[in-house]
């Protein structure tokens, strides 16, 4: 019986604005370089609220025995899960630049906003998220598409250090990867859009190379 490849995000890893999203998509492609099957339950605009609620409940209701690798392609820490609904819900002047007419997204961006928390959350999410991968013996990898929220860049140090560097110090980075690959990204960092094919299959290569070491 084949290995299964699991893997779940947002609109990158679901296959988002591709003729063809199901098979054009990186873990399609990837699960044909491992000759494994695929469940791949990425949706669009999906946030890490809702990616590690259920990379949770799916780990905990069935056999992952057979997983040949988790992948969880992370989102942007502002999105949010509310009412099993899919909000931005970031900081106002990009909402207004990007999601000016999502009513209810506008509202959370102007009244709930908060970068310091949303990004706490995050490191909350991949933390717990890995150990609970490792306690099960499940191979897994972490992709970071949009944020270098592990980069403990001048914005970490002022703002969010004091409350995740223990976790920090706790993740293990080799499985840790993006949104940058030797200095490359597949999308250009001021190009506000999803991957192509080409790109989809350049992400692809990236992340089989780092499960062949």
């Amino acid at each position: 019986m084949k290995k299964t490849l699991y893997t779940i995000g947002d609109s990158w890893t679901q296959g988002y604005d591709l003729k063809n999203p199901k098979e054009e998509c990186y873990p399609y492609l990837l699960s044909k370089k491992l000759d494994c099957d695929l469940i791949n339950e990425a949706k669009p605009a999906a946030s890490n609220d809702w990616m590690f609620r259920k990379s949770v409940e799916w780990i905990t209701t069935n056999d992952t025995s057979n997983i040949h690798t988790f992948i969880v392609g992370w989102s942007q820490p502002g999105r949010r899960e509310e009412n099993f609904n899919f909000y931005h819900g970031g900081a106002p002047k990009y909402e207004i630049i990007n999601y000016a007419d999502n009513t209810i997204s506008n509202w959370i961006s102007d009244n709930l906003s908060n970068e310091k928390l949303s990004n706490i959350k995050s490191f909350t999410y991949i933390y717990t998220l890995q150990e609970i991968l490792k306690k099960n013996n499940i191979n897994y990898l972490f992709y970071f598409p949009w944020d270098p929220i592990l980069l403990q860049d001048d914005w970490y140090e002022e703002n969010i250090k004091e409350y995740v560097h223990d976790i920090y110090l706790s993740i293990d980075l080799d499985n840790c990867l993006g949104p940058e690959f030797d200095g490359e990204r597949p999308v250009p960092i001021d190009e506000l859009r999803h991957p192509n094919d080409v790109e989809q299959i350049w992400i692809c290569n990236k992340l089989y190379g780092e499960l062949s070491k």
